[in-house]
């Protein structure tokens, strides 16, 4: 994701991409053809293309829509995965390769998210609003936002709960 936004990535200026992973990981998201939402989360291969397309790799991301669109379909099938057994099962280590000729290398050590590399507030602030969009509504999700945010300072836990009732 970081090569993305830093170089703004699109899935036609990509030539293919190669992902080094753990053997778990591999063995757990291996399916190179996916053809539902669902299917598309065991997919390290259409999470990749995903993410340059949408720039973004979470629920609204795994959808039998997302999971057909003809440039991450193309994209996807770009992607090279092989298992390096050096690499950590939350390591993984990204070459691109640009139609220019140009290669964007990183190694992921952690994952965002991880708790080497938490999410900030605002990160998981975005989340929650992004989960909660097609369910509450703005001002409902603010609100739980802040419950969550101030919990320790609540009468009862279940105020929580109330927060976040359709």
């Amino acid at each position: 994701m970081q090569h993305r936004n830093e170089h703004k990535l699109k899935t036609a200026s990509i030539e293919y991409m190669c992902d080094k992973l753990h053997p778990m990981v591999l063995a757990l998201t291996g399916k190179t053809t996916p053809q539902t939402g669902l299917e598309g989360k065991f997919s390290v291969y259409f999470a990749a293309a995903v993410a340059i397309a949408a720039g973004a790799a979470g629920v609204k991301q795994f959808t039998d829509a997302w999971v057909r669109r003809p440039d991450v379909v193309a994209l996807r099938d770009r992607v090279f995965a092989t298992v390096d057994p050096s690499i950590g099962e939350a390591q993984a280590r990204v070459a691109i390769t640009l139609k220019d000729g140009r290669r964007l290398e990183q190694f992921v050590a952690h994952a965002v998210g991880s708790v080497e590399q938490p999410m900030s507030d605002g990160d998981l602030d975005a989340k929650v609003r992004d989960l909660c969009e097609d369910v509450l509504a703005r001002d409902q999700t603010a609100r739980l936002i802040d419950c969550c945010r101030t919990i320790e300072r609540q009468p009862e836990a279940r105020v929580v709960a109330a927060a976040a009732r359709v």
